[in-house]
């Protein structure tokens, strides 16, 4: 298999609305081989989902790591959003810190639903309903915004958040330092 590149900011790709799939046919069933690949041999642990436009290809298809497993979303559709919203952190002071395999070395507070429901078909062409909570239902959002062109970077800005940069300080040590916008997010 060829290396397949993520696409990274500013790449314009990223910021299209992706197309429903209307067949599972042998080439989306190459693509979520593909996106699964892709997943499984990141170095960066923190890897939880990726969609297919995040390859450049402009299909309503990603995968999240769900309890351990790789799970596939085809035409997903949030039905239901919780009223409550969470930054997701397990403490009420620290809040869980979102990133991009697309906005590489930024973090940031982003509010998210703490519970949906969604519609998708899975791998085997079935077609499902189920809620998801916490980490996998902010994981879920984000992979949907993507199919929409939306960055996490977007929810920060509408939001007023915090964003932080992976930075190296004087010593060599990976630290996150507080940043602004350094580019044109739409």
């Amino acid at each position: 298999m060829a290396e397949i590149k993520i696409l990274t900011v500013p790449n314009p790709t990223l910021r299209k609305k992706s197309k429903k799939i209307s067949k599972i046919d042998k080439k989306v069933l190459n693509l979520i081989k593909d996106l699964r690949e892709v997943l499984k041999n990141r170095k960066d642990p923190m890897g939880l989902g990726l969609s297919a436009v995040q390859i450049g290809r402009l299909q309503r298809v990603f995968l999240a790591k769900i309890n351990g497993k790789i799970e596939t979303f085809i035409n997903p559709e949030i039905v239901w959003f919780s009223q409550e919203k969470t930054l997701g952190g397990v403490k009420k002071d620290r809040p869980f810190l979102e990133g991009c395999l697309s906005v590489p070395k930024y973090y940031g507070e982003v509010s998210r639903s703490k519970k949906i429901k969604i519609k998708y078909t899975n791998y085997s062409g079935q077609q499902l309903e189920k809620e998801f909570s916490g980490l996998q239902a902010r994981v879920i959002q984000h992979e949907c915004d993507h199919l929409n062109g939306i960055l996490f970077i977007d929810r920060i800005l509408e939001q007023g958040s915090k964003l932080y940069k992976l930075t190296k300080n004087e010593l060599g040590k990976e630290v996150l330092e507080k940043t602004s916008l350094p580019f044109v997010t739409k």
